[in-house]
């Protein structure tokens, strides 16, 4: 026996107390009688029976005026707000009970009733869709993009240990405190940071144990040494002069160029 959902309220509905008590179990009769797209196939032998007072077509036209039910062509019986009611406003085609609504209201003719509905459906099952394919490929965007910048990361890392010749047992650790000055500056300028800051401290015994990526990636700390790198690259001539901290040129900066371009 199907299960279907039921209106408790329609017993305060003025058009359902107005009714006998006989076409009152009628109205309840069809509706549970009915088919899942609303129709019944008329058996008023069997109907008069079960609610235990004679029923007829006659009942069907006077319940409300003829407002709850229409009389299809087949002498079949539709309750008019069924859909609605069980099915809710959106027949949606991908549903597999409401597939079989659509098909039941076809057999029947009733189709044409709904369809502004289901078409109405069927268009916001492609713009679903559309959305979904839409933020799958941003997902895909920002995963390639994480992939990529992760990659970043870890190459700066890598070159660390390749400059200071400091071995870091967990790179990955690192991987977010880099990300961050990447977004700030650049994995060129970082490296070049790097590069700098040990020629300038690599043979200083007080500093020598401040050259980490925890100091170098310091946000004040960054920000203070892309200014210097910056004062380097706008006049070559301060490399020129230091030669306390054996910077020759500003040629030497460059060179990480050329390894990074041989490592792509």
């Amino acid at each position: 026996m199907a299960k279907r959902m039921t209106l408790s309220e329609i017993w305060d509905k003025e058009w359902f107390m107005e009714l006998t008590p006989t076409r009152k179990c009628l109205v309840r009769y069809i509706w549970d009688n009915c088919n899942v797209a609303g129709v019944w196939s008329p058996n008023w032998r069997l109907a008069s029976f079960k609610i235990g007072d004679n029923v007829s077509l006659d009942d069907i036209k006077e319940i409300d005026n003829g407002n709850r039910h229409e009389i299809l062509e087949n002498g079949k019986i539709w309750i008019i707000d069924f859909i609605d009611f069980q099915c809710g406003p959106e027949l949606k085609p991908n549903s597999p009970f409401h597939k079989k609504v659509i098909s039941l209201l076809k057999e029947d003719g009733l189709f044409n009733r709904v369809s502004n509905r289901v078409s109405n459906t069927l268009q916001e099952k492609e713009e679903y869709i559309l959305k979904e394919k839409e933020e799958e490929k941003r997902k895909e965007i920002r995963e390639n993009n994480s992939t990529k910048l992760n990659k970043e990361c870890m190459f700066v890392i890598s070159e660390f240990t390749r400059i200071t010749g400091r071995l870091i047992k967990k790179p990955e650790i690192y991987i977010n405190t880099v990300k961050s000055r990447i977004k700030d500056y650049s994995s060129e300028s970082l490296i070049k940071i790097i590069m700098m800051k040990n020629h300038e401290w690599a043979k200083d015994p007080l500093m020598k144990k401040h050259l980490t990526l925890t100091t170098l990636m310091r946000p004040k700390n960054c920000l203070k040494y892309y200014e210097q790198l910056g004062q380097i690259e706008q006049d070559p001539t301060i490399l020129n002069n230091d030669t306390k901290n054996g910077l020759k040129s500003k040629s030497y900066y460059n060179d990480v160029l050329k390894h990074m371009k041989n490592n792509s």
